[in-house]
């Protein structure tokens, strides 16, 4: 599902309340950014930062995500 979203250019969230210990796995197969914890703040975040066209910052809690260069 991953893979297929990506290859329409979309933004690929991951949601779960434990995936810390598997996150090389969810950014290998494609994810942009994984939420862990309580999702719902960290999510209501990331849409705030989308829609508001800014860049996503390390001061939203609950978030992991790997920076390009």
């Amino acid at each position: 599902m991953s893979e297929l979203a990506k290859q329409q250019g979309s933004l690929y969230l991951f949601m779960a309340q434990t995936p810390l210990n598997h996150l090389e796995k969810y950014f290998a197969h494609g994810a942009d950014y994984v939420i862990f914890g309580e999702c719902e703040q960290t999510l209501a975040e990331i849409l705030d930062h989308i829609l508001r066209e800014k860049g996503l910052r390390e001061s939203i809690n609950g978030l992991a995500y790997i920076e390009m260069e």
